[in-house]
């Protein structure tokens, strides 16, 4: 069964940015793949995140490869689970609630608990991506801003980091994530940063790294250059509620939405059946 999300594809399909024939040009290509079988509303994500039918198709190939291949990120999805429940105890990972008026969604991620013993990277980056899919169950985003605050991370963190994962990670953020991604601000950005830049560089390519911009305590206001304070907490100077108070409402909704990461990880599933 297809993973079901909020938004409705029809009234999608009406505005005519999203054309019946291609979409079913696009199930047609799905299916000679052995791809699983993918709703009207994923092919509308796929669709809005590439340029071109082409580019979509070659998303869509690369997002179940790259989940197939990296199960420390797609697997056990199950937020009521050990490994959830502990990821949402050190990381505050958030959604602003409500896009801009240009329909780009904005997240937010912080460590709430600084004790490097208790640092996973595979948690956060799973979270992340689930944090993610939470959003895109109201719809297709016309890009992404991303805010990370690097207050409490220190060189102990780093011995905690795994190259393995960290590569998965970025194929997937670059080559089959659902929603472009347009900036990403590291706040609080400390001697440590340079460290981290080193570390996953050979990961990323230009047009990501690029996207990246570094804002040190001093200069936190350089982030208003970029997002309205509508869309930033207040503990970085914006008119949001504090980003440990969005994290727990962002809890909340993706507790809500088991069911679309239960369906998403069978799904992945289902691929590995097909292609064998």
């Amino acid at each position: 069964m297809s993973p079901k999300y909020s938004f409705n594809a029809r009234d999608l399909i009406k505005t005519g940015k999203f054309k019946p024939e291609t979409l079913l040009e696009f199930k047609k290509w799905c299916d000679c793949e052995k791809l699983p079988d993918l709703n009207q509303q994923q092919q509308i994500l796929f669709l809005s995140c590439a340029d071109n039918l082409q580019e979509a198709q070659q998303v869509a190939r690369r997002y179940f490869q790259c989940r197939s291949a990296a199960p420390e990120l797609f697997a056990n999805l199950d937020l009521e689970g050990a490994d959830c429940q502990q990821g949402f105890s050190v990381f505050d990972i958030s959604l602003a609630p409500c896009r801009t008026a240009d329909n780009v969604l904005v997240a937010y991620g912080k460590l709430n608990d600084t004790s490097y013993s208790n640092f996973h990277l595979a948690q956060l980056l799973k979270l992340t991506l689930m944090t993610l899919d939470c959003a895109l169950n109201d719809g297709p985003a016309d890009g992404s801003i991303v805010l990370i605050d690097m207050k409490g991370i220190g060189f102990m963190h780093l011995t905690r980091a795994r190259l393995g994962v960290i590569q998965k990670f970025f194929q997937f953020v670059q080559e089959a994530l659902q929603v472009r991604i347009k900036s990403i601000h590291i706040l609080n950005a400390v001697n440590i940063l340079n460290n981290i830049l080193f570390i996953i560089k050979p990961f990323i390519n230009r047009e990501l790294y690029e996207a990246i911009h570094c804002h040190t305590p001093e200069k936190t206001h350089e982030i208003f250059e970029f997002v309205s304070k509508d869309f930033v907490p207040k503990d970085y100077g914006g008119n949001l509620p504090s980003q440990h108070y969005l994290a727990e409402k962002t809890h909340e909704k993706m507790l809500k939405l088991q069911p679309l990461f239960t369906d998403l990880e069978k799904q992945t599933k289902m691929y590995h059946v097909l292609k064998k």
